[in-house]
């Protein structure tokens, strides 16, 4: 990462204005989560820089995955608890992969 591009984010991040707050995650566990005082399309791209920033501290070992689709050009933060999550998204990709392998064991009895 070259400094002129943590400068750009470090640019968007001094735009924050919040506050942290407990978020009730599970029964007896919480997250804390951030919220800002700023609307409209500034506090999406803050949200995306606090997370670039995330990533950035986190390095290499930062659980980011590619989907297991071959067609998806879609990456995603891994966050599940063994950490073997396959797609992007369960609805889309997950669920056309489990079709299509369906339907060929299927086709093959």
């Amino acid at each position: 990462m070259q400094p002129e591009q943590t400068e750009y984010v470090n640019h968007i991040l001094r735009r924050t204005e919040g506050y942290p707050y407990l978020q009730a995650a599970r029964p007896g566990r919480y997250s804390l989560e951030f919220a800002m005082r700023e609307d409209g399309p500034m506090k999406t791209l803050i949200a995306i820089a606090r997370s670039a920033a995330e990533l950035i501290v986190e390095g290499p070992t930062a659980p980011v995955r590619k989907c297991g689709n071959p067609k998806c050009k879609l990456y995603f933060y891994d966050v599940s608890r063994r950490r073997d999550r396959r797609w992007c998204a369960m609805k889309e990709c997950g669920n056309r992969a489990k079709v299509t392998n369906f339907l060929r064991r299927e086709h093959n009895k």
